[in-house]
């Protein structure tokens, strides 16, 4: 932050905001509002009933964040030759995503996208998507799985190869590299490279069921805001997210770049603080607002942030940085002046200017979802 802030607060607190403002230089929102995910688990009796709860946990908190959520599950997994809407087409689709969450078998080369009861279900299905020119032979592959027991029946399945992958989520046919894949598969944190995605979390080692599900949800969690995880609501980005630690042994997380993630931009600083006196009548009061992401600055910052009561004003709002406000306030008689910055006209910089995460809805509780909601304080005007 360029202005100084020191007729508020310290200058220690100063600093601290003008270093928090440059850090959140360096972090936006996907590019994307959609959200998939995409498991062949179905119908493994260990991994069902988690299954369906991590189904509804993901789309429960992501679409608190202001996303959309894609389910491509196949429910029966190796219990039919039917894959539902768990292929290997559809997943193709998903590489245009804000968040991809995958649950499959996998290793290093490769991942299972597509699962048949019989080999010859199988097999017919591997024929037709070379034979009709949907994928080279280099992207696909068989796999067999499983010991014909209750809990593992054999399993014949289509994987997609590390080529394959690496050709979808190249470059070329990705948004600017949106997305955050998170992988639950065994191994598959070599596959990291050929996602192309700026976050990638995997492991480097074999994950039982209900480690997975337990790192999925806690992660997601974090990232919205932390209500079940409220030791860690303030991880809301990708890399304090990770940091914050508790992920079963293996669970690791490749970044692409220099840029960090955060699922819809929140406020992280403000000055004047909440209920600090002020003698009025007064002008000139520096104020500033401090964002967790780059902002959209072609929105009129004097629309951005409000106030009411104490007869107050704001003047000279302006973007002194991508992720942060500037403003003086003006405060004529005793009272309280509330501020506000209003989630309609705060939003994101990128394709999908998400709007941010307030504190009114849960009231009192900032960056918790919903997103969409105003950002309030208050100030105490006094003789």
């Amino acid at each position: 932050m360029s202005k100084r802030i020191s007729c508020v607060v310290s200058l220690c607190v100063s600093l601290t905001l003008a270093t928090a403002g440059q850090a959140d230089q360096k972090s936006t929102t996907p590019g994307s509002s959609k959200v998939f995910l995409f498991s062949t688990a179905g119908g493994e009796l260990p991994m069902s009933l988690p299954l369906l709860g991590l189904s509804a946990a993901v789309a429960a908190t992501l679409k608190s964040q202001g996303y959309t959520v894609t389910e491509m599950i196949d429910s029966s997994g190796c219990a039919d030759d039917d894959p539902k809407d768990a292929t290997v087409v559809n997943f193709l689709k998903t590489n245009k995503a804000g968040v991809l969450v995958v649950l499959v078998h996998g290793d290093k080369d490769a991942i299972t996208v597509e699962r048949y009861k019989t080999k010859e279900a199988r097999d017919r299905a591997f024929r037709k998507y070379i034979a009709d020119g949907s994928f080279n032979e280099h992207e696909l592959s068989t796999s067999t799985s499983g010991e014909d027991t209750a809990d593992r029946p054999r399993c014949f399945g289509i994987d997609l190869t590390a080529r394959g992958i690496e050709d979808r989520w190249s470059d070329e046919n990705v948004i600017v590299n949106n997305t955050i894949v998170v992988l639950l598969a065994c191994e598959a944190l070599p596959l990291a490279d050929a996602f192309a995605a700026r976050d990638f979390f995997g492991y480097d080692r074999c994950v039982s069921n209900l480690d997975a599900f337990s790192d999925a949800g806690k992660l997601l969690d974090r990232l919205a805001g932390g209500v079940v995880d409220p030791a860690n609501k303030d991880a809301r980005r990708t890399t304090a997210a990770f940091a914050a630690g508790g992920y079963s042994a293996g669970f690791r997380h490749k970044r692409r770049g220099d840029v960090d993630t955060v699922l819809a931009p929140s406020i992280t600083q403000h000055v004047p603080r909440n209920n600090e006196k002020i003698r009025v009548p007064r002008q000139g009061v520096d104020g500033a607002v401090v964002f967790d992401a780059r902002m959209d600055r072609t929105m009129d910052p004097a629309n951005v942030i409000t106030v009411d009561g104490c007869g107050a004003r704001i003047n000279n709002a302006t973007w002194s940085s991508p992720s942060s406000l500037d403003f003086s306030l003006e405060l004529n008689r005793p009272g309280e002046a509330i501020l506000t910055v209003h989630s309609s006209r705060a939003i994101a910089e990128r394709d999908f200017q998400n709007k941010f995460d307030g504190n009114t809805d849960p009231p009192g509780s900032n960056h918790v979802g919903p997103n969409g909601d105003d950002f309030k304080w208050k100030v105490n005007c006094v003789r």
